[in-house]
């Protein structure tokens, strides 16, 4: 469950930027411009940046939250339609609840730039297993039939929304920063994009599971 909520937070940025040459001062701004479009629904910056047009950003904003949601598996859950949409809406907030802090950016040999960010890790997920059993076992209780296995997974769901939703209200992050390197690539036609692999990383280090 908690694979799942975490791949609904990777917000993967597709926006290039061409050009035959990046400074590390370019990818810096690249970088915050590229984080605060996926995570903030910031969209200045990355429009001006790579020319995107707004509606071309707001829609890959707004498409990344379906499709990592299907990469998640709700679409194979069958979940009502009124829950599916309140995940998506938690999630985007979620999301802009996300605290990072871009760093300076180092160009190698092979004109690859190396941007750091600086991540306070979110704990809204430590420990929501046992909470949503607890009050899912609770809830089954009190009624006069079991419920059926869709029954029950349209239940835990709804109970881990309530219990997202409610420590949204007052977010608890982490005491100390993570360091998370983001790499933008420059290909053979001299585009430069992040690739999904270091945002999943750094979803990873925004949102702590607890686990090791």
């Amino acid at each position: 469950m908690k694979k799942s909520l975490i791949l609904l937070l990777t917000l993967f940025v597709i926006g290039i930027m061409t050009g035959c040459g990046m400074s590390e001062e370019e990818a810096k701004e690249y970088v915050q411009a590229s984080l605060d479009a996926a995570y903030k629904g910031e969209f200045d910056a990355f429009i001006e940046i790579t020319d995107s047009t707004p509606e071309g950003a707001k829609a890959m904003y707004e498409e990344n939250i379906v499709h990592t949601m299907e990469m998640a598996g709700f679409s194979e859950m069958n979940l009502s339609e009124e829950l599916t949409e309140k995940y998506e809406q938690l999630f985007l907030e979620l999301a802009k609840s996300a605290d990072y802090t871009v760093g300076d950016a180092t160009k190698g040999e092979d004109g690859n730039l190396a941007v750091e960010v600086m991540v306070r890790p979110m704990t809204i997920f430590e420990g929501i297993d046992v909470e949503v059993t607890e009050a899912l076992l609770d809830k089954i209780a009190e009624m006069e039939e079991y419920p059926d296995d869709s029954e029950i997974i349209e239940m835990s769901f709804e109970e881990m929304y309530n219990v997202l939703t409610e420590r949204m209200n007052n977010p608890v992050y982490g005491d100390e920063q993570v360091a998370v390197t983001i790499n933008v690539h420059k290909n053979e036609e001299g585009m430069y994009a992040i690739s999904e692999e270091d945002m999943l990383i750094l979803d990873n280090a925004l949102f702590a599971t607890g686990q090791e």
